[in-house]
């Protein structure tokens, strides 16, 4: 009967990174003694566990988990029936392993069982067809996933979508239809899984034989089957002593019913030391001799087979079409059922007496099961009932179920909280309540914890290289690859998967990722992620997890630390080196100080590449060649990594005093880029803030235009309107467009809470001095708006002279420049792109008006 599979020997191969099991029922602590210590010394960090969610309630019960929530995320899923599909995927980078069968996550359905499990693995992504029977698997389980809605915290939710983070292959388009292989199963848009089957089938039926563990009480899936393919034999091969079927069964005509206790023996000896016969399949000859065969999870019952859409169980199953199906009933030993002894009397004895004691076994949890989410302060959980109490009392209880404190929980939004913040440390495993004469008991799932595992490789080297800056050998080749590789990789249109469904479920789409190594960006405005004010570009795993950690998070997150003052070669702060005695190692000194050049030396030289990088990024926008969006999200990863490392000036031993991670050329450099590339034409930022379109009211816009005017402070800009002794063309020139610059970041603002919050957070710990110039700037910004909504409460002059400001109605886009010069009946104004060395307007098209009469010169010169 085919070949014995070994999932431990397959975890020990290695080359995953992240697995996802889905079941029935488990046996947890089976799957976290053995499944999961064997997956993790192997490798895979992020590990997800999807099963029925009445049959967790029953294990929590029985055989509660020590490390659920904790090392691996625990998903009960609801279902109108049962939530019957047995799958494994192990997931790396370059290589997969799928194991669909009939098998459930328990000691029998791993061990003792008889099960039929297929297995497709692959080790080269140019085996499309065992690529695309993976994918089609992983996109049934995010349809099921997005079928849950509510029921499922949106955590859990982005636990399972983080699987596709480590195996980027999973959710790229799938390439075509095989002929050979093809998944059925239970979607929201789809028919039943026996109608799935029967469009697959060409030709009439010559030979049906089916085998499985559990009928429905009255046959009608037989039934069915037999109507529709009328074929000339129909065996059904079943165990007397195990199987669930009603004893009506035996008047069927037409259906023989066999003996299938011994397959899968060599002979009637090793019988007894097989065990339960639990597989599941279907296969159909027809007349011209084309074999199917479909195996998985689906017993041979009505719930299971003749259901639509997600009306009865959520099942899966593999359909093998000729050859293959033919050689795979013959291994497995479906081929030879015809052949076996037909039930007698006594057998049907037997079956009567497992169909009664199925029927008196109560397998019903005997309280209510939901899921919990933790933080460090709080704890929620969403009640799917009416009317629901604003107070709730609860008490929490650690993994045994011992009571370590009553609570009250607050109804906030629709989800109860209980606040932490008055307690000490938790072990909160459960939280448990009674409501409408009903016990609940909700499993609590850590965040923090499972986010640690949910990590990519990438991310991980790069929160390490971002520790390493206050080492004493800081991994700046490492830091600058990461923020490379992660911001700078391919981009790709992003792929809907379930597209149907997805459409009808806003904010719920994922992304899909972009380059072959799962790095790329994908981005689109129409989906994304909402907060209370602004909305945030939806990006990739990585980029995301880089744009979190520096521009949203980094200041709070307690994994970056950053001293707080200045340290020596040994990692001394000032009062430490205070009476210190460093003669005898004023060797190690030089040692240290010669690594600290080197050090600065290669920061200088990667941050130049970086810069290069993000430089010729932007003038590839200027052709046209990338979008916006995607600027806008580079441009603020590199500047957030940037604004760090000038954070380090000073305070790691590395960085000197007086000496800088971020030369000022560099800074000049991309800031002149951004102005050539983004203060110019129709998407000017200069009028972003005047749109109402999604990208520039998002976050990331608020956010990307405070760490420019960051970059601009960095820059050392600064009004500067006296004309020096003998100043040459040039230096005239410089000082205009500096000023000119200037004037262009005021306009970035425009009172936006956000932008203002960013600049101000990224300005004050690195000088607080200087948020006088931060001032000047609102201030400023203030006076050019309204120069620009009321122009003629300033007096215009008959003569027009450089360093006065202009403006066109028509072309809002442009911004508040400075004029150059007015010739005749055309007056130019200062062009930021490097290849234009002005703008020319009729003179009468535009609105000018004196510098000082819209900004007040004493104001001015600060």
């Amino acid at each position: 009967m085919g070949k014995t599979i070994s999932l431990l020997e397959e975890i020990k191969k290695g080359g995953y990174e992240s697995s996802l099991f889905v079941t029935f029922n488990a046996y947890l602590p089976f799957y976290e003694d053995v499944v999961l210590r064997k997956l993790v010394s192997a490798g895979s960090r992020h590990n997800v566990l999807i099963m029925d969610q009445k049959q967790f309630a029953l294990s929590v019960a029985n055989d509660p988990p020590q490390f659920a929530g904790r090392h691996y995320s625990l998903v009960p899923m609801h279902s109108n029936g049962a939530f019957h599909p047995k799958v494994i995927m192990l997931l790396g980078k370059r290589k997969g392993t799928l194991f669909l069968g009939s098998h459930n996550l328990t000691l029998s359905g791993f061990g003792f069982n008889r099960e039929i499990t297929n297995l497709i693995s692959f080790q080269d992504k140019d085996d499309v067809e065992a690529v695309n029977v993976i994918r089609h698997v992983w996109m049934k389980i995010e349809t099921w996933i997005l079928w849950q809605g509510d029921r499922l915290p949106k955590h859990l939710v982005e636990m399972v979508d983080k699987i596709a983070s480590f195996a980027p292959w999973l959710k790229k388009e799938v390439a075509f239809k095989s002929e050979n292989f093809s998944v059925i199963g239970s979607d929201p848009e789809s028919p039943s899984l026996w109608q799935q089957l029967r469009d697959r089938i060409e030709g009439k039926a010559k030979r049906i034989i089916i085998s499985g563990a559990f009928f429905d009480n009255d046959m009608n899936f037989i039934k069915e089957v037999q109507t529709q393919l009328n074929p000339h034999e129909f065996f059904v091969g079943i165990e007397p002593s195990t199987v669930q079927i009603p004893n009506k069964a035996m008047k069927l005509k037409g259906i023989n019913f066999m003996d299938s206790s011994y397959i899968a023996a060599k002979d009637k000896d090793e019988k007894s030391q097989l065990g339960y016969l639990h597989a599941k399949s279907l296969l159909v000859e027809t007349k011209e001799g084309t074999f199917y065969l479909a195996s998985g999870s689906a017993n041979p019952s009505s719930a299971a087979w003749l259901s639509d859409g997600m009306s009865g169980n959520t099942e899966m199953m593999l359909v093998r079409v000729g050859k293959e199906a033919e050689i795979a009933a013959r291994e497995i030993g479906l081929l030879d059922i015809p052949e076996m002894p037909r039930l007698t009397a006594t057998d049907w004895n037997l079956t009567r007496e497992s169909w009664r004691a199925q029927k008196t076994d109560n397998m019903e949890p005997s309280f209510g099961m939901g899921i919990a989410l933790s933080t460090d302060k709080y704890i929620t959980f969403k009640v799917h009932l009416p009317d629901l109490p604003g107070i709730l009392d609860c008490k929490i209880l650690d993994h045994n179920k011992a009571l370590q404190v009553s609570v009250k929980g607050s109804l906030i939004d629709g989800e109860y909280c209980i606040n932490l913040l008055d307690l000490d440390k938790l072990d909160a495993f459960y939280i448990k309540f009674s409501l409408r004469k009903k016990e609940f008991l909700f499993f609590v799932h850590d965040k923090e914890q499972i986010k640690q595992h949910s990590r990519t490789g990438l991310q991980r080297r790069f929160r390490e290289a971002l520790n390493s800056l206050n080492a004493e050998t800081p991994d700046i080749v490492t830091l600058i690859h990461c923020v490379d590789k992660i911001i700078f990789s391919k981009t790709e249109d992003a792929r809907a998967t379930a597209s149907k469904l997805r459409a009808g479920k806003k904010g719920t789409e994922k992304d899909d990722s972009g380059s072959e190594e799962g790095l790329g960006m994908s981005i689109d405005i129409g989906e994304t992620r909402k907060s209370k004010k602004k909305a945030r570009i939806r990006v990739s795993d990585d980029l995301a997890y880089l744009l979190d950690t520096l521009i949203y998070h980094l200041k709070l997150d307690k994994e970056v630390e950053r001293p707080l003052e200045s340290l020596d070669g040994k990692g001394r702060s000032e009062e430490e080196q205070v009476g210190a005695e460093d003669d005898e190692d004023s060797g190690k000194e030089n040692t240290h100080g010669e690594t600290a050049a080197n050090t600065l030396k290669l920061c200088h030289g990667k941050i130049h590449t970086l810069v290069g990088r993000m430089v010729n990024h932007l003038d590839e926008y200027k052709k046209s060649k990338i979008s916006l969006e995607d600027v806008v999200v580079r441009l603020t990863g590199v500047l957030a990594l940037l604004r760090h490392l000038r954070g380090c000036d000073g305070k790691v031993f590395w960085i000197k005093p007086g000496q800088t991670s971020f030369l000022h050329k560099e800074r000049k450099k991309l800031l002149d880029a951004v102005a050539g590339s983004l203060f110019e034409g129709k998407a000017s930022l200069l009028c972003s803030c005047n749109k109402a379109d999604e990208l520039s009211t998002s976050e990331d816009m608020a956010k990307l235009r405070g760490l420019l005017l960051w970059l601009g402070w960095d820059c050392g800009l600064k009004l500067n309107l006296e004309e020096p002794f003998n100043e040459s063309h040039e230096e005239w020139s410089s000082r205009i467009k500096n000023n000119a610059l200037l004037l262009a970041l005021t306009q970035l603002v425009k009172e936006d809470e956000v932008t203002i919050h960013e600049a101000e957070q990224s300005i004050a710990p690195l000088c607080a001095s200087d948020m006088d110039w931060f001032e000047w700037i609102l201030s400023t910004g203030k006076k050019i708006s309204k120069f620009i909504a009321s122009p003629r409460e300033f007096s215009m002059q008959s003569s027009i002279k450089p360093g006065d400001l202009a403006f066109h109605p028509k072309v809002l886009s442009m911004g508040v420049r400075t004029v150059l010069s007015q010739v005749s009946s055309k007056t130019t104004l200062v062009s930021f792109d490097p290849n234009k060395k002005y703008i020319a307007y009729l003179t009468d098209a535009i609105r000018i008006a004196p510098f000082e009469k819209v900004i007040h010169i004493k104001e001015s010169l600060g």
